[in-house]
């Protein structure tokens, strides 16, 4: 599934320098039951398949791409920032902080995965729980979104689903 060639819908636009990142927690990927480009899971009666994103990169970098992306399409100066899932919290503030940015934006995804039963008019089953979190300058959170849930019949694609929830998450305008 493709992460990477989509621009999320912002509620929001300026100049400023923004830095953003995705930072991936996924409990089956921290546990490394998983590899960090998994996103989800195809079912019928005799195989199960794993879905990675289309990039074969980690779904936190090609997240971190997609938020830079959409931020530089509203006017921000954005800089991506890739962190790994084995960075702490703290080591991935303190590379925010270092970039000295008018903004940071880090948006910790602790679920995002799907299941979809191809032998069921490929019903798909969408686990989700994101964590939008807007920093000023000096690491004070300005805004806080948490968006978390489970559809359990997902219409259009995954990608489009979190281009929704990220419009959602992103309607704090006067964190910018």
């Amino acid at each position: 599934v493709s992460y990477s060639d989509t621009v999320a819908r912002i509620d929001a636009s300026g100049t400023a320098r923004v830095a953003a990142t995705a930072y991936d927690q996924r409990t089956l990927i921290t546990s490394r039951q998983e590899n960090p480009s998994f996103v989800g899971r195809e079912r019928s009666l005799y195989h199960t398949a794993t879905v990675n994103t289309a990039s074969g990169r980690p779904f936190g970098d090609d997240l971190t791409s997609l938020l830079a992306t959409s931020l530089a399409a509203k006017g921000f100066k954005a800089i991506p920032v890739v962190v790994s899932t084995s960075e702490s919290p703290d080591a991935v503030a303190q590379k925010m902080a270092i970039l000295r940015v008018d903004r940071a934006i880090v948006l910790t995804v602790a679920d995002w995965r799907t299941d979809t039963r191809t032998d069921n008019n490929f019903k798909t089953q969408l686990f989700y729980d994101l964590d939008l979190q807007v920093f000023d300058s000096l690491g004070t959170v300005l805004a806080q979104r948490r968006l978390a849930g489970h559809e359990n019949e997902m219409s259009g694609a995954a990608r489009d689903a979190f281009r929704g929830s990220l419009a959602c998450a992103s309607s704090p305008n006067q964190a910018f």
